[in-house]
């Protein structure tokens, strides 16, 4: 599940297109807000992504039995070319994966936060 404090519009396209790159169908994918789940199915690891320097992101999900932090630059506010723009949510798609994929390996509390940028909060 995945779900934004403020969510906005529609699935950005570049989005759609560095998923769809690697095989991931994004067409049954849409926006949701937080509130919808908050209290009304179980979380047992929230992991909150917002950008490094965010000081208005939430710390804590509540009811869930942990929580991180994962800092990772937003890539819609990314500026240049579209070519350049591509290459930075691919960068970000990237990033995620590789985070994700060492948390399920590794788990959680054996990550360390710093080497995908975040911190451990619960």
């Amino acid at each position: 599940m995945s779900a934004g404090i403020e969510p906005r519009g529609a699935i950005h396209p570049l989005t759609q297109r560095v998923l769809a790159e690697v095989g991931i169908d994004a067409d049954g994918l849409r926006v949701k807000g937080v509130q919808q789940f908050l209290a009304k199915i179980p979380v047992q690891h929230a992991i909150l992504l917002s950008e490094p320097g965010e000081d208005h992101s939430p710390k804590i999900y509540p009811f869930a039995k942990s929580t991180s932090h994962w800092y990772v630059p937003d890539p819609s506010n990314a500026a240049g070319s579209d070519d350049d723009r591509l290459a930075v949510f691919r960068h970000t798609r990237d990033l995620l994966d590789d985070r994700i994929r060492c948390w399920l390996r590794e788990g959680e509390r054996h990550v360390d936060p710093s080497s995908v940028g975040g911190e451990q909060v619960g």
